[in-house]
């Protein structure tokens, strides 16, 4: 563990805060079997807000909380025992949004990974499964994905105005940078 640093919560992983800095959501559980809970950092008070469910991106407004669904069964109980790492493949993967306050039932946008959000709160970045492009995704319900670009690794950074796009080339070690049109 770093100097310093203080263990607030067991079998946690991939966090992301809050605008307001207050608290942060996180996967809760191991790869395989976790669920989305948040911890206020000054009370450092958990809520679970969904079981089976990882990879929590929180809206630049605050309001929701995008994640990623693996389409297999967990209980409760199965984010507090312990399992073995079990990664599902992409093409199993959903995206969902939920309220930040869980006040609403999450909803799935469309199949997919690592969800990113759009400064404006309205809309998501993603990869689909299978695919090496990034598609965008408006959060209304019945929205369908749009093709943005080819880019070849997954894991693509997009900025937060939507207009520039960062990936990582795996094997030559160096990182690339593109507008939506592929070119820069």
């Amino acid at each position: 563990t770093a100097k310093g640093a203080r263990r607030i919560v067991a079998e946690g992983y991939c966090p992301d805060w809050s605008p307001d800095g207050e608290c942060f959501a996180y996967s809760r559980g191991v790869i395989g079997h976790s669920g989305i809970e948040t911890v206020t950092v000054n009370t450092r008070v958990t809520r679970l807000l969904t079981a089976s469910r990882l990879d929590p991106s929180w809206s630049p407004n605050g309001e929701y909380i995008a994640f990623v669904r693996d389409r297999q069964s967990a209980l409760p109980s199965d984010l507090s025992t312990e399992r073995k790492t079990t990664q599902q493949r992409f093409e199993q993967r959903e995206i969902w949004v939920m309220k930040a306050d869980a006040t609403e039932e999450p909803r799935v946008l469309t199949k997919g990974h690592w969800p990113c959000w759009h400064q404006n709160s309205k809309e998501i970045f993603c990869y689909l499964p299978g695919d090496s492009k990034v598609y965008s995704i408006s959060i209304e319900e019945g929205s369908q994905p749009n093709e943005i670009i080819w880019c070849p690794h997954g894991g693509a950074a997009v900025s937060p105005d939507g207009k520039l796009i960062a990936w990582g080339a795996y094997f030559s070690g160096y990182l690339r940078l593109m507008d939506r049109s592929g070119s820069l």
